[in-house]
């Protein structure tokens, strides 16, 4: 669903168009296919404010060419095929969330291999031409909060985000009552101690750089402060 104005203009013989307005649909991977684009998000609630122009006329829009800003929301919903080149994930370079996996020895691995289910995701976006610009893409799910600022380049296929990860340890740690009443017992310690602080301790920071196909990830510190 489209919704909005259409300027169309031509100028010694070069035609320009903007659009302001909004986009919703019920069918997000579906919509994404109608307009040739890959299917890396799935969802029936999924709506955008945008102001976008393109050369050319407006039922030519080249989206290597737009300029302007998206705000977008999603609602419930599913990050498909994280093994292709277009999925979503690997755009962020979130891939490489294997190496967070390693290191607290818990299992992420719905994030880099089957897909991610997700809550919400929301965001801003500065869009000029094969740039496309973000500093509050936020994406919000049962196995980690995701927040991210940078760029991607659409034309050269490469990144450059800095990258905050929160994985929700306390959650993790309430599955271990499955274990007996000990294992209870010393999660009831650890909550009355930590509190609060404990999806603070499973915060990383990262900078994701490179291609898509093969995205450079170094742990940092600070970059969200």
């Amino acid at each position: 669903r489209i919704q909005g104005t259409v300027d169309w203009t031509e100028d010694s013989g070069n035609q320009y168009t903007r659009f302001n307005g909004s986009l919703a649909s019920d069918n997000l991977g579906r919509s994404l296919s109608a307009w040739g684009l890959p299917e890396m998000i799935e969802s029936d609630d999924a709506s955008a404010k945008v102001s976008l122009g393109w050369p050319q006329w407006p039922l030519a829009p080249d989206y290597l060419a737009l300029d302007g800003q998206a705000r977008v929301d999603i609602g419930e919903c599913r990050i498909p095929d994280t093994d292709t080149k277009t999925s979503f994930l690997r755009l962020l370079g979130i891939l490489n969330l294997g190496t967070i996996q390693r290191r607290l020895r818990l299992d992420f691995s719905d994030l880099y291999k089957k897909g991610l289910s997700c809550d919400s995701i929301s965001g801003d976006f500065a869009i000029d031409g094969p740039q496309v610009s973000t500093s509050n893409l936020a994406i919000d799910s049962p196995s980690a909060a995701i927040r991210v600022k940078g760029a991607i380049d659409l034309e050269k296929e490469t990144l450059n985000h800095q990258m905050e990860v929160t994985l929700p340890l306390s959650s993790n740690l309430y599955a271990g009552c499955l274990a007996g009443p000990a294992a209870c017992a010393g999660i009831f310690v650890v909550e009355r101690i930590w509190g609060d602080k404990l999806d603070k301790t499973a915060t990383m920071e990262y900078r994701v750089s490179g291609s898509w196909s093969n995205p450079k990830v170094s742990e940092t510190e600070g970059i969200f402060e």
